[in-house]
């Protein structure tokens, strides 16, 4: 809105003796849409700016080294990696090599491991695991434990 517009407005409302108002319907509307236009510009550049910087997860790498298979004597559990890489290194009496994870992902789970053997004791069931996987204990709980009705 222009300065003539709006003297001629302000000289109309005193001649008909209406209230000079300082933000006419105009005015409001137009500030209002230069407003959002500004808020529009503003989000598509943050969008932009966020754009520019990669989603990446800095993590150390997921391999790693091991050395040579004489490092490691048959039928021993390796606990050489066990807080760096947290794994254990275990080479089987035919030779064979694998890797097992000292990392517990089930909530409660314990890796416990002895320089002959490896156990996976979980005591939110009660089993106790072996190296490979197999199932060494059990420990029944009593069924009325927490299942009893008033």
């Amino acid at each position: 809105m222009g300065e003539g517009t709006q003297q001629t407005l302000r000289r109309t409302a005193q001649a008909t003796g209406k209230d000079v108002s300082l933000w006419y319907r105009r005015d409001f509307f137009s500030a209002a849409g230069w407003a959002g236009l500004f808020v529009a510009i503003m989000t598509g550049l943050m969008g932009f700016m966020r754009y520019m910087f990669p989603r990446v997860l800095f993590e150390p790498p997921t391999t790693f080294v091991a050395g040579a298979p004489a490092e490691y004597p048959p039928g021993a559990v390796n606990e050489k990696f066990k807080k760096d890489q947290r794994v254990w290194v275990v080479r089987q009496e035919d030779g064979s090599i694998f890797a097992i994870s000292a990392f517990a992902r089930t909530w409660g789970a314990r890796p416990t491991g002895s320089p002959s053997r490896i156990n996976l004791s979980a005591p939110a069931m009660g089993a106790v695991f072996a190296a490979m996987g197999r199932t060494t204990k059990v420990l029944h709980r009593d069924p009325s434990i927490g299942s009893r009705s008033a």
